[in-house]
């Protein structure tokens, strides 16, 4: 079985990620699949999780 987590942050940019300043976050991310999302429209948190949700 295959384990999925979702991290909704709000103004985490991949490059953030990759700056050092996140270092056990950045690990997870390197031992995992790492997906760039696009923006939903309108950007409201039930939008926005049914767009994650229909990409599992």
């Amino acid at each position: 079985m295959r384990r999925t987590a979702i991290f909704n942050v709000v103004g985490l940019a991949g490059k953030l990620l990759d700056s050092g300043h996140l270092p056990r976050l950045a690990a997870f991310a390197r031992d995992g699949t790492r997906l760039a999302v696009r923006p939903a429209f309108p950007a409201v948190t039930c939008t926005v999780y049914y767009k994650y949700l229909s990409w599992m």
